[in-house]
């Protein structure tokens, strides 16, 4: 349940997730996590600092595959994967891409493979908290971080060589 309330507050706050975390909130037992749910169903310019946060700067872009292989082609590939895995559970993307946040904490709700989903792209995560400017959404961030196996300085380093292979666009020509 504890990914599935993440999810939603990590969505855009629309009445529906903001329902449902109202409805919610008594299941959760951490104190700040509590605090930063409360936070973001009661404050009134919570879509535009939402907006601001995850919309506005690709350094706090939910699309977790963004922050591993930018615009490489590999990308494609690895969005690809997350379709057909989100089909296979029976979460629709709508016209969203698989490696939204959101998506992934609902699947790590129901099912195995979205926390083993977390664990590959805690990088993105990480990253993201580093470079989101809330208390609030850092708390919840930190806390689906909490949940997640450590990477050690040889995954990163991977990780960021990854990053450098291509480059894709106007600059190849």
């Amino acid at each position: 349940m504890m990914y599935e309330i993440i999810g939603k507050a990590m969505d855009y706050p629309c009445d529906g997730n903001l329902k449902f975390i109202r409805e919610n909130i008594e299941k959760v037992k951490d104190k700040d996590l509590v605090n930063s749910l409360l936070y973001i169903t009661t404050e009134k310019n919570v879509e535009e600092e939402y907006v601001s946060l995850f919309d506005m700067s690709n350094k706090t872009s939910l699309y977790l595959t963004y922050h591993i292989f930018g615009d490489q082609r590999i990308r494609g590939l690895a969005l690809s994967n997350l379709k057909k895995i989100m089909n296979e559970n029976n979460i629709d993307v709508k016209n969203e891409l698989p490696d939204y946040l959101p998506f992934i904490l609902k699947l790590a709700s129901i099912n195995l493979i979205g926390k083993k989903i977390l664990n590959t792209y805690r990088y993105a995560i990480e990253k993201i908290k580093r470079n989101v400017k809330n208390d609030y959404y850092s708390v919840i961030l930190q806390k689906i971080l909490d949940n997640l196996d450590e990477i050690d300085e040889a995954e990163y380093n991977k990780i960021a060589a990854v990053k450098k292979i291509e480059r894709v666009g106007l600059s190849d020509v």
